[in-house]
């Protein structure tokens, strides 16, 4: 028995289990086409970019180094002194304003040009085809009507042109060329129901919005090399840095490509398994010859192909290729994106700012294309993320070394993977997935930048309780808390008996007496202990939503028995309750990430049978991590 008749007789044990409920959904299919447009699109912009900067390096480098070196010596000469380094640099940045605008023009000059590059030659090759082609004939009118109350069924305005195309033939594609879109038929497909079928799947593409989407992959595959070669030809020279760098960007697009290209094939198989077309597919399946699997192969084998007919849940989501490669442009986005913006921005208001829009930008694209993703695509963003920081496109400043700092490529790819776990169990919509793995990438390169010059408890106590993003991180940890709350009542019930407990586990212990800041530093640790505790043990247990509302919420309960029991001694309240609030919530939020690639790994589990049960042995591991980290002394205190 073959693959494809093997699925034919599991497609007819579904189709019994599903008449049973109603039968299939036939609707539009989701699809993550924006996600697709947008990496496609990211690895043009970024490979403009590049050419762009190393362009301006080797034709106007020279007078952009001689005038920053002018610059420098003459705001020194104006404010001469050790003490004036904060005065002089308003001077300097002014001085410099234009040949550093000018590097920025160059590197989006370059993005611009490759983009609109490769989307004219996305337009061009339809039209070429279609001529290439030969002569088509317009199908039949009860075809091209069927054609349109499929198109109508799935929300098309604009009814595809169905023709059937020369006898040689093969397969049915899609195209928008010549004012319209058209579906192309081999003209052996003339059953009712292959027709159905192919129909059905074709206008699917329609729907999706992804007839442009494998042009335009097509079109950087083509124009990619040919814009990146520019540097090279007016430099008269051959960087291996560049080239190996402008090689592996390649590579990633036509991996890219092959990938969302073999996706939404099974997509549009699935909504046509969905809408009744399955047997037709499966035997048009059986009818197509094998042949070979290849590894760079644009569609996916007969063999895939039936076993989503057969079964349209068995579609998995976003590919691990599509992870790392998505992971790999969005640090790049987060550091190209802030080194031409240091440029750009540069004697402006925003001049501040480059991070924070580049950041935006980094957690937009990884939210958009963070969809049901496999176990896989986490280890895929993850080495994705480190691969696309040892192979850095920033070269504002030429480098010839294909290497990153190595806390970077540890720190980085860790947080960034840790919050797409969390992500990924809790089912959090686009809108603040923008903001978490944006934040991720913040913390993770400010966690990187103080592991070079600190390491051991020191960096752990400035990471996570002095971190550029301590406030805006605690505020969206207890955001979270509260939002997740309102539907697990027990979680934050269990938070607060911790919490409670690990408190008098504080004042229970008995400690020698320090100076006030010290006395404070085993308050923050003992709240984020009990989180912490709390986050890991409910992670493990396969319960990550309510670690996100217990832990806080312990965090919380332990601050606030501090506050209230010296509330009159407290110069300040308010002041007091920011500290002792954000701290140990902010480096709760350090603690969860790094580990919270295990929520997206494990699997989850239902609630406990015996949920009293659960929180105390709960409160019990509180107590005892509290209690452990109060006894280890004064390791993790900062003087």
């Amino acid at each position: 028995m073959s693959t494809v008749e093997a699925w034919m007789e599991r497609r007819e044990t579904l189709d019994e289990a599903h008449t049973a409920v109603g039968g299939w959904a036939v609707r539009r299919p989701p699809s993550p086409t924006l996600g697709r447009y947008l990496l496609v699109m990211t690895v043009l912009l970024l490979g403009g970019a590049l050419a762009g900067q190393i362009t301006h390096h080797v034709t106007v480098g020279p007078d952009w180094a001689a005038v920053t070196e002018s610059c420098f010596r003459e705001a020194h000469d104006r404010l001469p002194g050790p003490d004036q380094a904060l005065a002089r640099m308003p001077l300097f940045d002014d001085c410099r304003a234009y040949v550093e605008h000018r590097l920025a023009l160059f590197a989006v000059t370059g993005a611009a040009l490759l983009l609109a590059v490769a989307a004219a030659v996305a337009l061009l090759l339809p039209t070429i085809l279609l001529r290439r082609l030969g002569p088509r004939h317009p199908v039949p009118p009860p075809i091209q009507a069927r054609a349109a109350e499929i198109a109508h069924d799935l929300g098309v305005r604009d009814v595809p042109t169905v023709e059937f195309g020369p006898w040689w033939l093969r397969e049915p594609f899609t195209v928008r060329a010549q004012g319209a879109t058209r579906i192309v038929l081999p003209l052996a497909v003339r059953r009712a129901a292959h027709l159905d079928a192919v129909l059905r799947h074709e206008t699917a593409h329609v729907a999706a919005g992804d007839v442009m989407l494998v042009w335009l992959s097509r079109g950087l595959l083509y124009v990619l090399p040919v814009v990146m070669a520019v540097p090279l030809v007016l430099g008269v020279f051959v960087d291996a840095a560049y080239v190996a760098r402008a090689a592996l960007l390649w590579v990633a697009g036509l991996l890219l490509a092959r990938a969302v290209t073999r996706d939404r094939e099974l997509e549009a198989d699935a909504h046509a398994a969905r809408a009744g077309s399955a047997d037709a597919l499966l035997a048009l399946f059986a009818r197509a010859p094998a042949g070979r699997k290849k590894l760079l192969a644009l569609h996916p084998p007969p063999d895939h192909r039936a076993a989503v007919v057969a079964d349209p849940a068995w579609t998995v989501g976003m590919p691990a290729t599509v992870a790392a490669i998505a992971a790999a442009l969005a640090v790049n986005v987060w550091t190209s994106g802030t080194s031409i913006g240091l440029s750009a921005f540069v004697a402006t208001p925003l001049q501040p700012y480059p991070s924070l829009v580049a950041g935006l930008v980094a957690g937009a694209l990884l939210a958009l294309t963070w969809r049901r993703p496999p176990r896989t695509a986490l280890l895929g963003l993850l080495g994705g993320a480190a691969i696309g920081l040892l192979v850095s496109l920033d070269q504002r400043i030429p480098t010839n070394v294909l290497a990153g700092d190595w806390q970077d490529v540890i720190a980085v790819p860790l947080i960034l993977a840790g919050a797409a776990g969390l992500l990924t169990a809790i089912r959090a919509w686009p809108v603040p997935s923008v903001f978490v793995f944006g934040g991720a990438l913040w913390i993770g390169f400010d966690v990187a930048v103080r592991a070079q010059v600190t390491d051991g408890p020191a960096l752990l106590w400035t990471s996570g309780f002095a971190g550029g993003w301590l406030y805006p991180g605690a505020v969206f940890l207890a955001v979270l808390a509260v939002v997740l709350g309102v539907r697990r009542p027990f979680a934050a019930m269990t938070g607060v008996l911790a919490g409670l407990a690990a408190l008098a586990v504080r004042w229970l212990v008995p400690l020698p007496a320090l100076d006030l800041y010290p006395e404070a530093q085993r308050d923050w640790w003992t709240a984020a202990a009990a989180g912490f505790t709390l986050v890991a043990a409910l992670l493990l247990l396969g319960r990550a939503a309510d670690g996100l509302v217990a832990g806080p919420v312990a965090a919380v309960t332990v601050s606030a028995g501090v506050l209230v029991r010296y509330l009159p001694d407290w110069d300040d309240p308010l002041d007091a309750a920011r500290v002792y609030l954000s701290r140990p919530l902010a480096m709760l939020l350090l603690l969860t990430l790094t580990v919270g690639v295990l929520a997206g790994l494990l699997p989850s589990r239902p609630a406990p049978r015996r949920p009293w049960l659960t929180a105390a042995g709960l409160t019990l591991a509180a107590c005892a991590v509290a209690g452990a980290v109060l006894a280890g002394g004064d390791a993790l205190l900062v003087r």
